[in-house]
């Protein structure tokens, strides 16, 4: 195989992944209503999760609503990427996250500089958190 030959089927190995893994998320996402970049906070994490934190960060808007699902991030954000949940309209009790199947709304499993601000965080017959 000559070099050249070589050199094109690295392009496409590393195009292909490229594509089947997606690039690493960053800058702001809206989650919720008609025209959201994610349709649930959970979709948004699980993206998060296998694509990973881009330069700069990424910020997740979560639109007013009632989301009722638990999720778990992962992803390893750092002091130049962090991981920001935030409702969109500045009104904690606007986003309510909850659950009925467990305890664990939200777990962050080895993630880091995750920050969830201006959001109720339930679980159904259980106190706010």
């Amino acid at each position: 195989m000559s070099m050249i030959q070589r050199l094109f089927f690295m392009l496409i190995f590393c195009c292909s992944s490229t594509m089947m893994h997606g690039q690493a998320l960053s800058g702001q996402y809206t989650i919720g209503g008609p025209d959201g970049d994610f349709p649930s906070v959970a979709n948004a994490a699980n993206n998060l999760n296998a694509q990973g934190v881009g330069d700069g960060g990424v910020e997740f808007l979560i639109r007013d609503g009632v989301y009722s699902v638990a999720f778990t991030i992962s992803a390893l954000g750092a002091p130049d990427k962090p991981i920001v949940f935030r409702s969109e309209s500045g009104d904690a009790s606007s986003v309510v996250i909850t659950t009925v199947i467990s305890d664990d709304v939200v777990t962050i499993d080895g993630a880091s500089y995750v920050t969830i601000e201006d959001v109720q965080i339930s679980v159904v017959g259980n106190n706010a958190y």
